[in-house]
């Protein structure tokens, strides 16, 4: 995080914002880049405030969609096929809804970039309690939307995956190991 935060500040204005983002978040949550970004706007030089600028108006779209505009921003970076987009969003989606969203469009794609980021969320959604009945259907339906979009993205074979925790661990492994296996 702390290298891909001195490129932004030292740069010149990024081309990529998604796929700057996306690396961050692959090492740390989303919200915590956005708290380093904002930061960061005190003590950084006017080239960098605009790459600053950039990245945090990106998260805070992301963050302040309600459900129906998560959905249409999904359709249409799965039209564009913006990976990058979609695993930022995967990431700072609020509800767990607009996150299977976002998996399902990245399952779709099948694209392997998208596996760690996927893996990370993946593992963040077996940590977490099911809950009532309401809340167990989402987070349900969430891990079934990671575990298939990983399953798309790294050609494993998850059919007898089944939606309890030890089953998530299971899959984040063997992403993991994978990822490890390809070196990427």
């Amino acid at each position: 995080m702390a290298k891909l935060l001195a490129v932004v500040k030292q740069s010149p204005p990024l081309e990529q914002a998604d796929e700057t983002l996306r690396g961050m978040a692959q090492e740390v949550p989303l919200e915590y880049v956005r708290k380093q970004l904002e930061a960061s706007t005190e003590e950084g030089s006017p080239s960098s405030m605009a790459n600053i600028g950039l990245l945090l108006r990106r998260i805070n779209m992301i963050k302040s969609l309600d459900q129906d505009g998560a959905f249409a921003h999904v359709e249409q970076l799965k039209d564009d096929r913006n990976v990058d987009a979609l695993c930022v969003s995967l990431c700072g989606f609020r509800t767990e809804a607009m996150q299977a969203k976002a998996a399902q469009a990245l399952g779709y794609l099948g694209d392997p970039k998208a596996v760690r980021i996927l893996a990370i969320q993946t593992l963040g959604a077996a940590a977490m309690p099911l809950g009532g009945t309401e809340g167990r259907l989402s987070r349900e339906e969430l891990r079934g939307s990671l575990v298939e979009a990983l399953a798309s993205c790294t050609g494993l074979d998850f059919s007898e995956y089944d939606v309890s925790e030890a089953a998530t661990l299971k899959v984040v492994k063997r992403c993991q190991d994978r990822l490890e296996e390809t070196g990427r």
